[in-house]
């Protein structure tokens, strides 16, 4: 368990923005977690968790907590499922699946982040999401410093969302997926794709969630938003659903921005966006 005082957070995440957090725990074993726990409680401090830091965006003003970050990496074959720490990133998942001839994953390969952010986000792609693999989570409950196993449930996920969201105190410390022996798609391809459409540089990916049918960047486009900036920000001329951080952003500037995106939005097509990005506030801080 490593402990950082007054970490700078902007280097933590994708938007490479945000101010200082009073504590940054790096944990490596399941066996730290109540460690980390008590430390926070002897400081009087409530507790954020994340990832990869890649669906997020973090203030520009001290966070004065705890801030756990995972860092676990194992991954295995259990029982016939595939078995990931929490603080696995996706590359490593790829290259253990490429290794060992495991397939049914293809779908997610190129996603930033970690496994635990995945699961709790329901993240998708290609016409997958997370719940369309999933079969169980060992999460630890910080409530009652219980070790648990959750047994996927249809009814507990939705588009963007999973029951961990609905739970905070519930740390996923790993998950479990269902894999096949035969490949369900080209990872080349869909690297290919994210390459040819998708924005790269300082950017959490696709901020708005799509408001089913439509799609928030054909809605973004169609309002003329395209290469629209605040500050050190700008809406992706390539993909207006990305916001771009030129590497003078600020958190004011991104929420400024995208506030401006849905009242637009709102205003020419009466929809209202809603951000796949979690923006950092106090309310998210668990209090011990």
């Amino acid at each position: 368990m490593q402990i950082i005082e007054h970490a700078d957070l902007n280097k933590l995440c994708t938007f490479k923005i945000g101010g200082a957090a009073r504590f940054l725990v790096n944990w490596q074993e399941t066996s730290e977690i109540a460690e980390i726990i008590n430390f926070a409680k002897i400081q009087g401090l409530p507790l954020f968790v994340f990832g990869g830091g890649s669906n997020l965006l973090f203030p520009d003003t001290p966070l004065n907590a705890v801030v756990i970050r995972c860092m676990t990496k194992v991954i295995n074959l259990n029982n016939g499922d595939l078995y990931c720490d929490a603080g696995v990133r996706w590359p490593l998942m790829q290259s253990f699946c490429k290794n060992n001839h495991l397939y049914g994953l293809e779908n997610f390969y190129g996603l930033p982040g970690t496994i635990g952010g995945a699961v709790a986000g329901n993240a998708g792609c290609h016409g997958q999401e997370i719940k369309d693999v999933l079969t169980k989570v060992d999460y630890f409950d910080i409530t009652d410093r219980q070790f648990n196993t959750y047994i996927f449930d249809e009814a507990d996920f939705a588009y963007r969302h999973s029951i961990f969201k609905t739970n905070p105190y519930w740390l996923i410390t790993g998950a479990y997926f269902r894999i096949s022996d035969q490949p369900i798609g080209d990872p080349t391809t869909f690297a290919e794709f994210r390459a040819t459409h998708q924005p790269q540089g300082l950017t959490t990916g696709s901020f708005f969630k799509n408001p089913y049918p439509q799609h928030a960047g054909k809605l973004l486009d169609e309002a003329g938003l395209k290469g629209v900036s605040r500050g050190g920000v700008s809406l992706s001329e390539k993909h207006a659903n990305f916001v771009i951080n030129d590497g003078t952003g600020t958190a004011k500037d991104v929420i400024s921005l995208t506030e401006f995106a849905k009242e637009t939005v709102k205003i020419k097509f009466g929809i209202e966006l809603e951000s796949e990005v979690k923006i950092v506030t106090e309310a998210d801080l668990l209090k011990i």
